[in-house]
């Protein structure tokens, strides 16, 4: 398991015990699936803020948490809206930071 893996797992884990809904639209969520088939209810770990939004390194997080528990179906919209919204410059340099072989799966 790759190293970030470890602690996503954990905090989607702590999240899911706190409260088992989406933050978005509040549908019961189920942890994983069997064969790894993705489910619209799967629970996905979801920035409230964009990563591409400056201020979100200032929130505190005793107090106003970065990520939440969504399903995967809020959180795959919010990125299309997010992606949406971004420049053609700004995509451009979205991409740079990827290797040239990396594959979607």
């Amino acid at each position: 398991m790759p190293k970030g893996r470890k602690g996503q797992s954990r905090r989607r884990e702590t999240l899911f015990k706190e409260h088992p809904y989406c933050y978005w639209c509040n549908c019961k969520l189920i942890k994983c699936c069997k064969q790894n088939i993705k489910r619209s209810n799967m629970a996905t770990i979801d920035h409230l803020r964009s990563r591409l939004d400056p201020s979100r390194l200032m929130i505190d997080n005793s107090q106003n948490p970065r990520t939440v528990l969504s399903c995967s179906k809020c959180n795959n919209q919010r990125a299309k809206e997010e992606v949406s919204k971004l420049t053609k410059k700004d995509l451009q340099e979205r991409s740079k930071r990827y290797p040239k072989n990396h594959r979607r799966i």
